[in-house]
This record gives C-alpha cells, sequence and structure tokens, in this order.
C-alpha cells in the first residue's frame, strides 16, 4: 500500500465516521424527543398509541445505525488480525521457540520482545515516518466479544521515538462570511500549538515458583492475568487521569473542557430538569459544536448502573428506551464502565479523532532464574513492561464533568 492510497483511504474511512455517526445522532435526538413526550403523556394520562409506533420505529432505526458504525468500526480496526496476533500475550511468550529453549534448559533469562510482533501487524501507512515524527494513522475501535476499554477507543499508532511531537488546537474561531468586492476579508483564528509527548514505562514483576515451566497453561494465565491484566489498569488509569508530573502521562481528563456548572445544577436549558442522562445528552452536544461527533462516553460502574435503574412514573425501566440494540450505548455513545474514573464523574469526547494513543513497547515480557535469590528458593522472576505515549489532539472534542444530582 501507497502512501498516498493510505492517505485517501484514511480519508474516506475518517468521513464514513463522520457521516454515519452524524446520522446516528439525529436518531438518538428524535428518541430523546420522544421518551420526552411519552413520559408527559403518561404522566397526563393521554392516549400513548402513535408515541409508541414512533418510539419502536426509532428504536429500530437506531439498531440499523448502531450496526452500521459497527461495521465502520470494522474498516479501522488494526490490520492484521488473525493468526499471532489474536493469540493472548501469555500464549505467544509459551509458544515461542524462546521459552521452549529457556525452560528445557531449566533456566536462565529469557526475554519476549512484542516488537517483532508489531512490525507484522502494522500497515504502511501506520509505519510512516515524517521528520522522525509518526504521522496519526486512522482510528481504531474494539474487537468483539470481550470488555470495551479506553485503548479499544482511540486510534493505536507505533513509534521509534521517544517523543512524539504533535499539533494542537486550541482555538477555532470562523469568521468566515459574505463580503463585497474591494473590501477587507475577515480572518478566522485556526490557533495550533505544536507539543511534545514523551514516552513513559510502566513495569511490575512478581515472583512464582520454578515449576510453573512445566505447566504452559498456567504460565500463560500467569502472563494474562497477572502482568498484562495490572499493566491495562494503570494504562487506563494514565490515559484517562494522568497529570503530566514526573513519569506520568498527560491524561485526556486533564485537558478536557469542563462541562458548565450551571447546566448540571440548574438543569438543561429550556427548562429540562438535569439528570444523570441529560447531562450526558448535554455534553453529547457540546463535543459535536467542537465539529467533531462524540463517539463514547465514559462511566464509572454506579453512575451506569444508576442509570439502568431509572424508572418512570408507572415504575417500569427506562433503560430499553435510550439503549441501542444489543451493545451497551447511551443516546447512541458506546458506554466504557471504568473504575479509573471516579464515581460521580464521566467523560465525553470524539475518541476516534481527538486524541491517539503510541506504541513505542508492548507488554515486553522477561523471565529470569537469576534475580536475587531465586536459585536458592528455586524461584522465577516474570517481569513486565510496556511504554507508550499520549497525545490529544483537540481537547475542546472531549467533555468532562460532575453529576450533582442523586437521580
Amino acid at each position: 500500500m501507497t502512501e498516498q492510497t493510505a492517505d485517501n483511504l484514511a480519508k474516506e474511512v475518517l468521513a464514513e465516521v463522520k457521516t454515519t455517526y452524524t446520522a446516528l445522532d439525529k436518531k438518538t435526538t428524535d428518541l430523546g424527543e420522544v421518551v420526552d413526550l411519552l413520559r408527559k403523556s403518561i404522566d397526563a394520562k393521554a392516549d400513548t398509541t402513535d408515541l409508541d409506533n414512533r418510539l419502536k420505529g426509532l428504536s429500530e432505526d437506531v439498531k440499523k445505525l448502531s450496526a452500521l458504525t459497527d461495521e465502520v468500526d470494522k474498516k479501522l480496526a488494526r490490520p492484521g488480525r488473525g493468526t499471532d496476533a489474536e493469540k493472548s500475550l501469555g500464549q505467544r511468550v509459551a509458544e515461542s521457540d524462546g521459552f521452549k529453549t529457556f525452560a528445557k534448559n531449566g533456566g536462565g533469562r529469557f526475554s519476549f520482545d512484542t516488537k517483532t510482533v508489531l512490525s507484522a501487524d502494522l500497515s504502511v501507512a501506520a509505519q510512516t515516518l515524517t521528520a522522525g515524527v509518526p504521522r496519526q494513522q486512522a482510528p481504531l475501535v474494539l474487537m468483539p466479544d470481550r470488555t470495551l476499554t479506553i485503548r479499544d477507543l482511540l486510534p493505536v499508532g507505533t513509534t521509534i521515538s521517544n517523543a512524539i511531537e504533535y499539533p494542537r488546537e486550541s482555538v477555532f474561531t470562523n469568521a468566515a462570511a459574505m463580503v463585497a468586492e474591494n473590501t477587507v476579508k475577515p480572518m478566522s483564528v485556526f490557533d495550533m500549538t505544536i507539543e511534545t509527548a514523551p514516552v513513559r514505562t510502566m513495569a511490575h514483576f512478581f515472583r512464582v515458583s520454578k515449576q510453573i515451566m512445566d505447566d504452559m497453561t498456567m504460565l500463560q494465565s500467569y502472563i494474562d492475568n497477572r502482568l498484562r491484566f495490572g499493566l491495562a489498569l494503570t494504562e487506563e488509569a494514565q490515559i484517562l487521569n494522568g497529570n503530566n508530573t514526573g513519569q506520568n502521562l498527560n491524561g485526556i481528563i486533564p485537558q478536557a473542557t469542563l462541562f458548565p456548572a450551571s447546566v448540571a445544577t440548574s438543569g438543561i436549558p429550556g427548562g429540562v430538569a438535569a439528570q444523570r442522562v441529560d447531562i450526558i445528552r448535554w455534553a453529547k452536544l457540546l463535543v459535536r459544536q467542537a465539529l467533531f461527533p462524540a463517539t463514547a462516553v465514559v462511566l464509572n460502574p454506579e453512575d451506569w448502573a444508576r442509570m439502568e435503574m431509572l424508572k418512570d412514573t408507572q415504575n417500569n425501566y427506562l433503560y430499553s428506551a435510550f439503549q441501542s440494540g444489543m451493545e451497551t450505548r447511551l443516546w447512541g455513545l458506546r458506554v466504557v464502565e471504568s473504575d479509573a474514573i471516579t464515581a460521580g464523574t464521566f467523560l465525553v469526547g470524539a475518541f476516534a479523532m481527538g486524541a491517539q494513543i503510541w506504541d513505542r513497547e508492548t507488554a515486553n515480557v522477561i523471565l529470569s532464574t537469576e534475580d536475587a535469590d531465586n536459585i536458592q528458593r528455586n524461584m522465577l522472576t516474570i517481569r513486565g513492561e510496556e511504554r507508550l505515549a499520549l497525545t490529544v489532539y483537540r481537547p475542546a472534542s472531549f467533555v468532562r464533568g460532575s453529576f450533582t444530582l442523586s437521580a
């Protein structure tokens, strides 16, 4: 694939993302209006037959559009899926020739480097470097049948550098207007600053009995469920909340636009009392007004549970009215439950276009029988680390805030 072909493909897919999510946004807005009318009709004990039919029709439309967004997401998925790429890290370590030799020799030191796996997985567009700085690649979403994480929402690129230089949009004032001949044209302000995101390292290790080398399935479990999971928890917390001090990433939430306190406390403009669900819908609007369509909302599991348990005056659950199909969605947005976000707060954003993860090294694994007093105690040290950077191109494309209500 040539660089020009990759560029054209990325532009086509990004245009499809925008079109599809805009259509979904319109239908979910219509759905919200019908739900609101239905609530009022129920309170007034009026006939709701027509509204019920409209609600059913809109729900079907939203489900179809949700399926379309899933198809778009597949087009954005990381190239090279299949074969080794679908195996867990633990499987790849346990099945590697290096580990088999390590186990046969009864120990020593073995390192499993994921760089070779990554380089075989990436497209030309993702690998292209411009003046030593990696370019942004097309967005990537999730693999099916697994818990959705923040990483799944963001495009992922690779880098061989220790830092990423990237443009960040801070101000956009559109002054375009109709003008007469021989008059001064208005100037729009499009303020871009060049920022630097350093590659940071996260790591940990643990010790297990050396006999684990004789049980490949147990070794896989330890690597996948202990080592990799521990790194993933820290990674998610850093991507969301990193404060950009010391070795911390510059997370999305500290850079996001703050949700207007007046809306959270006084209600949605127009007289609608603001509940959690309303606040998320308004935050989605704010992201859209920043010119990128919102693609997901991040919630603490406690807040999502409160939303799912909302009921009308007849004690019927309302969740089915704004949930889209089988996938967990709210107002057409993917819902990510994360313990890394504080209960009572939220993040809505255009994750597919507003930020990006850059992997320098993913979950490098080292096993050693020669660490500390391992030989005396017949123990094996397993260490894992990863190196990555995070770039937030457009802070205005993310809105964060707090829920101040009980509903």
